[in-house]
């Protein structure tokens, strides 16, 4: 299934701000917000973006969740097309059989 955008909105220092999320549906995307109000925190500054097609190798480290018993820090080495991050989110996931997947970094070798 592919993943939709939903838009979060939240209130710091007297301002308004947003952010986005990806979510199966508008369930899910609910479910994601009470899962962020009870674990977010921050892991660090995004200094690049990705390119939009990676034809290379590259080394992928993501998190992982299939449950609070499976769930942990990961990392692979891939040589694939890859469109957009959607795309390499849906390849870990049918790949390592994976529930959840979020990436923290795209290393190109």
């Amino acid at each position: 299934m592919i993943e939709k955008k939903f838009a979060l909105e939240y209130e710091h220092d007297g301002k308004k701000w947003a952010m986005e999320i990806f979510a199966d549906s508008w369930e899910d995307a609910k479910q994601k917000l009470e899962a962020l109000k009870q674990t977010i925190i921050l892991v660090g500054e995004i200094k690049e973006e990705i390119p939009v097609v990676i034809t290379k190798k590259f080394i992928v480290s993501y998190n992982y969740y299939n449950s609070a018993d499976d769930n942990g820090l990961g990392c692979c080495e891939l040589q694939i097309k890859i469109i957009g991050m959607m795309q390499l989110i849906d390849y870990l996931k049918k790949q390592y059989k994976f529930k959840q997947v979020t990436i923290i970094g795209i290393y190109r070798l």
